[in-house]
């Protein structure tokens, strides 16, 4: 440091100081901008902690691949193992092929990593390392540069360090939720234990569970009637019954037993007795009866009782003697059950060992569930998902065997009840995996979820029930009264409704009016050979023509032949479901077989089912149903009202041109719409002479532009988030494209903006000319243009200058073209301002432009506290400036990182100099890898520069 007798050197320190603040600035680890701690440990759940990581990844290089192994059970572990456990959990993993979350994959730990024993051509390294966090040892992560002989760096340790601090906290967090639910060892209706309790209780009083002279008894108790109690007086009037049993059980249990409530209307008494001690309470129960009956007089209840007893030797017996118990408890039933039936009725038969077996399962709720896509078919996408009931690989039985000897048990409630919430669970935990797809659920209406039971359901789930749809099938047991709760619950709550297996035995299409359902789902008894049959063929045109005429979706289930999928999709049906387009798979399927898509698609365009066209003119109502105009053959709306809402299904595609009349000026909200009208041409219209306010709520997703002519104004407003796609071979996302002068453009959103184009010649925001006067605003929170083609340009006018405002927004602009310009003009000057915000371009392609204009001369272009990064790589580069005599520059409080590579390269300004170019306060790096380049293409005399002691320019040739 100076000592103060001279003066020290200011400009060298603070040039000093600037370099380190930018070398601070770049996206590794010591970044200033790396959030990455602050990310993972806000993570919400797990599942979403194991997919950041997969984001931060890219801090880690070209590797080809990480994985991370966990030790097994180690989340749920308030003490883990020091070493490693025999079985692994592959939680994560990252290769070539895509990323992977799978909290279920598991292999031996002997194996290390199973990839390792895969084959493959070249040779491959695989570095391991343990995660720990002090004294917990996680397990271990694997990372490979393949062939490459590369080894991590130190940024490597301290990414490890930071996932495996967030890890800790996901730890605790999931530990917490592990003890609260460990707490709560109450039946919320009764207030008696639970099977947790039970557990907890008997445990302590067991002891050490190695004397022979004391026996663990059950009582197992069943409810004979509760089904008829709640389907002839309400649920309401069956919780009663139930909460008084638990009353009268508790009084007729000894004075050291416990009353478990198992589900339903099962309950057990546990007590620990003396070998050859007389028991009186089986001999009690008789009063509990004769006491819940003494205070009603409308009807009895009965109930069926078993009792058995097991010596503590071993402390499986607390988890085996319940079953057993039931087991026994069952058989009574049944054996009186068939008493009453006639002589010529044949005994029924089942299997005790299945029968054990889905006794548990429901006890212990070990379903599990594969996933069916259900597709459009229009374009053969992934529509939505169904959830089928499996037993998992312990018991294999299938979904028949299930509900057979669970009716048979009088347990289809208990199915009902564990169907809804791990169902729902799953669509809350992969929200991302089913990323806005409906999930169908099969329900039994006849055993509706009681209304405290549906209210810990909403409670819970309420917030991705409208993405939930429930299916029954039309020829149900449930009473009128269980299918309006469940209709009534619909429209609270926001769940759809489907009816299934559609067409079979006694089917009345009037039945649909009843119902209302969202669904239709056709029987796979009349898809199959359907194109054989002229019979079947008209009854299911029948049945999707009355569908769509009351606003129902028609879904063809069963499709497993390409004739069946030809015939249904000439019928015009909605939805396909069967094995030919895809069969049910443990894990959600994003897409499926491309090949059977194309076929799809192909069918469409072969079909004779093509509609005309039908106008849809807004009348007195305020809002209309896409949906329902798409289902009612409508083919373009003509808007004539001053305010009017279109209301969608994001995951439904209307295929429809939307056109506002002339000489208005009107409102349209936008909710959640998708509309697809890319070959007839634009997806919106602007009238002549017209002014068009976009309101956007939630996501709308246009495939096709927005045309705006010359002497109208369109403005883009809302909190939602608006996509535009287009693959045409000219054409545009907002504006006129190529052959037409555009009006004003007003961009004004809170939400986003992306825009998607891939043609031959295309314009993001903008067209031709702007006509003499025409704007373009743009104040938007996030604006994303994505094009390819041989000629883009993102913002601006093709053949004469343009006039650009951007303001406070975030700007990221991606082309690979032959030709392609960011912002400005192909023709004529342009005048250009970007205040308050970013400006990204990266850009590739034999001639590029950022903000410039092509083949003129002057222009303007002012920017002031903007951050601009670049990346450059094309034969002939123009950063910021024009062709020839660019005109005026002015840059004030502007940061840079900006890349640029190519043949030819111009930084600023033009090739001839001439122009004037102001710089003030401006730090940044511009680094240009060129062959001919120019960094500054200004004459000294016309270059003003104030304060930029942090601007850096890189020369590497």
């Amino acid at each position: 440091m100076p000592c103060g007798c001279c003066p020290p050197n200011l400009g060298g320190l603070c040039h000093a100081f600037a370099a380190e603040m930018t070398s601070l600035q770049g996206n590794e680890m010591d970044s200033y901008y790396n959030f990455m701690s602050e990310e993972l440990i806000g993570a919400d759940t797990f599942y979403d902690y194991l997919w950041k990581v997969d984001w931060y990844t890219h801090f880690l290089g070209d590797f080809t691949g990480f994985w991370l192994c966990l030790n097994n059970k180690v989340m749920h572990n308030e003490a883990p193992e020091p070493g490693f456990t025999d079985r692994i959990n592959l939680a994560y993993k990252r290769t070539s092929a895509g990323s992977t979350v799978d909290l279920m994959a598991k292999f031996p730990r002997d194996m290390l990593l199973p990839e390792i024993f895969e084959e493959r051509s070249r040779p491959s390294a695989f570095i391991f390392t343990t995660l720990h966090f002090i004294g917990v040892n996680y397990g271990y992560v694997v990372l490979s540069y393949g062939e490459s002989g590369k080894v991590y760096s130190r940024n490597y340790v301290k990414w490890l360090r930071t996932i495996s601090c967030a890890l800790e906290k996901q730890r605790r967090h999931i530990l917490y939720n592990d003890a609260v639910t460990d707490a709560q060892v109450r039946d919320s209706l009764t207030g008696l234990l639970n099977m947790r309790g039970y557990v907890r209780i008997m445990t302590e009083r067991c002891g050490k569970f190695n004397d022979p002279k004391k026996l663990l008894r059950i009582i197992s108790i069943d409810v004979e009637n509760l089904r008829g109690i709640n389907d002839t007086y309400g649920y309401a009037e069956g919780d009663k019954v139930l909460q008084a049993l638990g009353v009268a059980l508790s009084g007729a249990a000894g004075e050291n037993d416990i009353v478990v409530r198992v589900s339903g209307d099962e309950f057990f008494i546990a007590g620990v007795i003396d070998e050859g001690s007389f028991d009186d309470v089986p001999s009690r129960l008789s009063s509990v009866v004769d006491s819940i009956n003494h205070h009603n007089q409308e009807y009895g209840v009965n109930i069926y009782t078993a009792s058995i007893s097991a010596p503590l030797t071993d402390r499986s017996v607390l988890d085996k003697l319940p079953y057993e118990a039931a087991y026994q408890r069952t058989l009574t039933k049944d054996n009186h059950t068939k008493m009453h039936k006639t002589a010529d009725v044949s005994a029924e038969t089942f299997d005790p060992e299945e029968r054990q077996q889905v006794v548990r399962l429901l006890n212990e709720n070990l379903f599990s569930y594969n996933f069916q896509p259900i597709v459009s078919a229009k374009d053969g996408s992934v529509f939505a998902y169904e959830a089928l009931m499996r037993s998992g690989e312990e018991f294999r039985l299938s979904p028949l065997t299930i509900l057979s000897h669970a009716e048979a048990l009088d347990r289809l409630q208990d199915v009902e009840k564990c169907t809804m919430f791990n169902t729902l669970r799953f669509a809350k935990e992969n929200q991302r995996l089913l990323a806005g797809k409906l999930l169908f659920i099969n329900s039994i209406p006849a055993c509706t979820l009681p209304d405290a039971d549906f209210e810990q359901l909403y409670q819970l789930y309420g917030d991705i029930m409208q993405n939930i749809v429930v299916e029954f099938t039309e020829q149900t047991e449930a009473s009128s009264s269980q299918l309006k709760t469940l209709l009534e619950r619909s429209q609270r709550c926001g769940f759809k409704v489907a009816i299934d297996d559609y067409g079979t035995g006694y089917s009345n299409i009037s039945n649909l009016l009843t119902f209302m359902p969202n669904v239709v789902k056709i029987d796979r008894s009349l898809i199959m050979n359907i194109h054989k049959d002229k019979r079947k063929k008209h009854f299911t045109r029948n049945i999707i023509d009355y569908a769509h005429d009351n606003n129902f979706m028609a879904l063809a289930e069963g499709v497993e032949l390409t004739e069946e999928l030809q015939t249904v999709i000439g019928m015009g049906v909605d939805l396909i479901q069967g094995y030919y387009t895809a069969k049910p798979s443990a894990d959600i399927v994003q897409e499926i077989n491309p090949d059977i898509a194309e076929e799809i698609q192909e069918y469409n365009l072969q079909s004779e089912n093509r509609r005309t066209r039908k106008t849809y003119f807004t009348g007195d109502e305020r809002e209309i149903s896409l949906m329902a105009l798409d289902l009612d053959s409508y083919t373009d709306i003509i808007v004539n009202k001053m305010e009017y809402t279109l209301t969608g299904n994001k995951n439904y595609t209307s295929e429809m041109a939307i056109r506002a009349k002339d000489n208005i000026d009107c409102r349209l909200n936008l909710v959640d719409i998708n509309v697809h009208n890319e070959n007839a041409g634009a997806s919106i219209t602007v009238g002549q002479n017209s002014t068009m306010t976009l309101n956007i709520i939630g996501t709308a997703t246009l495939t096709g532009g927005i045309y705006v002519p010359a002497g109208s104004t369109l403005k883009i407003i809302g909190d939602g988030t608006l996509r535009i796609n287009s693959a045409s071979s000219q054409t545009y996302a907002i504006g006129s494209g190529f052959t037409m002068p555009y009006g004003n453009i007003d961009i004004c959103m809170n939400g986003g903006l992306y825009i998607h184009l891939d043609g031959e010649k295309n314009v993001a925001i903008g067209g031709r000319t702007n006509d003499g006067s025409s704007y373009i605003r743009i104040r938007c929170k996030e604006l994303v243009i994505e094009q390819m083609g041989k000629k883009t340009l993102g913002i601006g006018s093709l053949l004469s200058g343009a006039d650009v405002d951007i303001d406070d927004s975030r700007v990221f602009i991606e082309h690979h073209s032959k030709t392609g310009l960011g912002i400005g003009s192909f023709s004529d000057p342009c005048r250009v301002s970007i205040k308050n915000g970013c400006a990204d371009f990266k850009m590739s392609g034999d001639k590029v432009g950022g903000i410039a204009s092509f083949n003129s001369c002057g222009g303007s272009i002012q920017m002031s506290d903007v951050h601009i990064s670049t990346e450059f790589k094309a034969k002939e580069i123009l950063g910021i400036g024009a062709d020839k005599n660019f005109g005026e520059i002015i840059m004030n409080d502007c940061t840079f990182d900006s890349l640029i590579e190519g043949a030819e390269s111009i930084a600023f300004g033009s090739a001839d100099c001439e122009g004037t170019l102001t710089m003030s306060m401006c730090s940044g790096t511009i680094t240009v890898h060129s062959g001919i380049k120019t960094m500054l293409g200004v004459k000294p005399e016309n270059l003003i520069s104030d304060h930029c002691i942090g601007l850096k320019f890189v020369d590497d040739p």
